[in-house]
């Protein structure tokens, strides 16, 4: 995913579920993520700009612009996960 905009999301902006492998998310802007109190849904897994599971590997997450994001701008598990290089106000 490169080169996006992804904005007023009331639950999350991208989910990297089971098995995603060599997911590339770079220049994107995530603008109001979970960012009006009730509007979104309880998890753990919710609320956040990019999401990856403990199942996900190989991700590059670089240069990715983060703003008023409600929860965690960026949550990760998984294996050889690289972020880097990101905003987050």
């Amino acid at each position: 995913v490169s080169n996006s905009q992804i904005t007023n999301a009331f639950n999350g902006g991208i989910n990297l579920g089971w098995d995603n492998r060599a997911t590339v998310v770079r220049n994107n802007t995530f603008r109001q993520i979970f960012s009006k109190p009730g509007m979104g849904q309880n998890s753990d897994s919710q609320g956040n700009g990019i999401f990856m599971s403990e199942n996900s590997s190989d991700v590059i997450v670089e240069f990715n612009e983060f703003l008023e994001c409600g929860s965690n701008a960026i949550y990760f598990n998984g294996n050889n996960i690289n972020v880097k290089n990101n905003f987050i106000d």
